[in-house]
């Protein structure tokens, strides 16, 4: 799937300065024009990719951190229903309830946050940070 996805943005920007450096060409006989346009559709494709990137990044970056907050607050405020709600997740996946309610209070006595987290959201670990939502693409092939 990610492959995919990068062979789309490579064939978008082949294809958009390919057709910039063509309609150039067509309305000029002249080298320099036709040069000078292709060069400044590479540079404005590359920095609108770039800032694409970042403010993609930073946005999903933003939803992370305001969902690992979110359930920072619910587990100091309602850690049994927290608990409760960590152990039916083990139980779908095909634990015992005893075991499911076993795992969860150990799992939650080692590290809560990053338990209940990563039980709610397909997580990884991130340079710079503790944890961060694994991209959509690559959740797919889990």
């Amino acid at each position: 799937m990610a492959e995919s996805l990068c062979v789309l943005g490579a064939n978008d920007g082949i294809l958009s300065t390919t057709s910039l450096a063509i309609g150039v060409a067509a309305a000029s006989v002249a080298r320099d024009p036709i040069i000078l346009a292709t060069l400044a559709g590479l540079v404005a494709g590359a920095l609108s990719m770039a800032a694409g990137e970042y403010v993609s990044v930073s946005s999903q970056l933003d939803v992370e951190t305001a969902d690992l907050e979110r359930e920072k607050n619910e587990l100091a405020s309602t850690p049994e229903i927290e608990l409760d709600e960590l152990s039916k997740i083990y139980e779908k996946r095909g634990l015992t309830s005893d075991l499911a309610i076993e795992v969860a209070k150990q799992l939650t006595a080692h590290n809560a946050l990053e338990a209940h987290a990563r039980m709610n959201w397909v997580l990884m670990k991130c340079p710079g940070q503790n944890l961060c939502r694994l991209p959509l693409h690559l959740q797919l092939r889990l």
